[in-house]
């Protein structure tokens, strides 16, 4: 037992209920001195749909696709939310929380192009080794279209 982790609830006044953290429950299974913890940990975890998320935040929270367009660019970069209406309310992408254009605080500004600095939830970010192993691969099967369309550029053989 000593490997184990294991939380001690205090119940009544000489009444002690081991709980095995590394246990898991369905929902109508949790013993009930953990389902506060549970219901708890469940509310973070869906955000409150407000503010900036960080890399250290643990949080699911969902948003309609309105960062399409650029409407603080001009009106004719403005494009419509996707999502949110009565019939169609998907599709929909994890909440970001970037800051609301002022054309349009329906909409999200963009990120500039090569930005990686976008929200992804702890346990859904590559590792820095998976990472830079999607960077080689990326970069790998560029050079193998890029090669052949270079050399018959230089090619100089009449066609």
């Amino acid at each position: 037992m000593d490997n184990f982790p294991m939380i001690i609830l205090e119940v009544g006044c000489n009444n002690r209920q081991f709980c095995d953290l590394c246990q898991t429950y369905l929902p109508c299974e949790t013993p009930e001195p953990l389902r506060k913890f549970r219901e708890e940990e469940l509310i973070n975890l869906r955000g409150n749909g407000e503010g900036e998320l960080k890399e250290w935040d643990r949080v699911y929270d969902y948003d309609y696709y309105n960062d399409l367009g650029s409407p603080d660019d001009g009106p004719a970069y403005a494009r419509p939310v996707l999502g949110g209406s009565q019939g169609y309310p998907y599709p929909r992408r994890g909440r970001t929380g970037r800051k609301r254009t002022k054309a349009d605080p329906n909409s999200e500004k963009r990120l500039p192009l090569l930005s990686l600095n976008i929200y992804v939830p702890r346990d859904e970010r590559f590792s820095h080794l998976k990472f830079s192993d999607f960077l080689a691969y990326a970069l790998k099967s560029l050079f193998q279209v890029l090669h052949p369309e270079i050399a018959s550029l230089c090619d100089k053989t009449d066609k």
